[in-house]
């Protein structure tokens, strides 16, 4: 039997930011061996004792939360572990006004699922590695290529309808051309057809937005609503799953994330059975 990949989470992942860490956790990491510590000097005395992790998952509520000096000590003490550092949205700032985790590990708590698959497959599969000296554009195509979905995502073959709203004309044409790849037909329901899945970018969110939202749920209730969003707070997230959105994604999100969503909703829509 091969032995358990080793993943150490530091920090507090109970925080409603740390959700989809704790999520894509428990959807591919649990044959993991999975440890969870509040502070670097926990996870160095462990190490002490002979404990040592393939993965270090850090949950990054704050700025600063972890000292220049922390950092170092842990990244020395660990040069061959993988490093997945998840950060909240009092942090978005860090990679500007200063640079404690290396910028090519860091990704925003509401975007890691791509990351920790990718660095699973990493661990388990020998997938490449991003270098910890990458630079951002590295990183970003890192972030956002695709990890492979398997057979049964193929859209086409599941006659997937999707409809898209978005202000920024490139960026509809963007998902069009995505969802379109993956075998989706793109329909237009504000001219009578019906679709699947309504992909609508809701930036910016105001009344204004919401009232077009509400506006489509109530004249197209077979349609499921995927709304994408920039910042997309855990409050602004509850607030649209609570009145409007079926499903919510932020633009930074991978494509891969982007194809999942509009194939679970797929399955739940009322189109499947008429």
């Amino acid at each position: 039997m091969e032995p358990k990949i080793r993943i150490s989470i530091l920090g507090n992942p109970a925080t409603a930011e740390m959700q989809p860490v704790k999520n894509v956790l428990n959807q591919i990491c649990c044959p993991a061996d999975i440890r969870v510590f509040d502070s670097p000097d926990e996870l160095l005395n462990l190490a002490s004792d002979g404990w040592f992790p393939d993965l270090v998952l850090v949950c990054q509520n704050w700025p600063e939360e972890f000292t220049h000096s922390e950092i170092q000590t842990l990244l020395a003490a660990f040069p061959l572990a993988r490093w997945i550092c998840c950060f909240g949205a009092w942090c978005e700032a860090d990679g500007r006004s200063h640079s404690f985790w290396p910028e090519a590990i860091r990704v925003s708590a509401r975007c890691c699922a791509h990351r920790i698959r990718h660095e699973w497959k990493v661990l388990s599969k020998g997938a490449d590695p991003l270098p910890l000296t990458a630079g951002r554009d590295e990183k970003f195509d890192y972030d956002c290529m695709s990890v492979g979905l398997g057979e049964s995502l193929r859209l086409g073959q599941r006659g997937v309808t999707i409809a898209i709203f978005s202000p920024d004309r490139c960026y509809a044409e963007f998902l069009r051309d995505l969802l379109q790849s993956e075998g989706c037909e793109s329909v237009a329901i504000d001219e009578g057809q019906i679709s699947d899945v309504a992909v609508w970018d809701v930036d910016p969110w105001n009344e204004q937005t919401a009232a077009h939202l509400q506006a489509l749920k109530k004249s197209h209730p077979q349609s499921k609503i995927l709304a994408v969003m920039s910042m997309a707070h855990p409050e602004t997230i509850a607030e649209l799953k609570s009145k409007l959105a079926d499903e919510v994604l932020p633009k930074l999100a991978s494509n891969d994330d982007l194809v999942l969503a509009v194939s679970r909703l797929a399955d739940h829509s009322e189109c499947r059975s008429l």
